[in-house]
């Protein structure tokens, strides 16, 4: 249910953000925006995504798992989702997604969050007792 909320709370900013910016510079120069961005952004992901295709797979002929690089490449299918999607929310997503510092801050941070959450024990659900097994007097 949150992430329906956020979702419709993410459409409500992008409408909004149309009409100021289309009330500001007009509805042809906010639409032209919206194709350039998508633009742009599809052509520095293919760059960068056949960058990462790469580096892959030197980690698997050096046998590595390639791990930071499937999600480098996760990021990245993120980030034309995000571009894709018409508004300037996501788009803004989409571009902090494909510049590759901000790209490893953001996957340092969740992969950390992961192992965190991994390694937590649950106290709570753990119940310890002592028990003596009791047998009926049979005479």
């Amino acid at each position: 249910m949150p992430i329906i909320i956020f979702l419709f709370s993410l459409l409500a900013l992008e409408i909004y953000l149309f009409i100021e910016v289309g009330g500001q510079i007009g509805s042809w120069p906010t639409v032209g925006l919206i194709f350039g961005s998508a633009i742009i952004g599809i052509y520095i992901l293919r760059i960068q995504g056949i960058r990462i295709i790469h580096r892959a797979r030197v980690e698997i002929a050096n046998k590595r798992r390639p791990v930071r690089e499937l999600a480098h490449g996760a990021a990245l299918a993120l980030a034309a989702v995000m571009l894709l999607t018409p508004g300037f929310i996501t788009d803004t997503l989409g571009v902090i997604l494909l510049v590759p510092i901000l790209r490893h801050f953001l996957i340092v941070i969740i992969l950390k969050f992961i192992a965190s959450r991994r390694n937590r024990t649950h106290i709570k659900d753990t119940i310890d007792a002592d028990y003596k097994v009791l047998k009926d007097d049979e005479e």
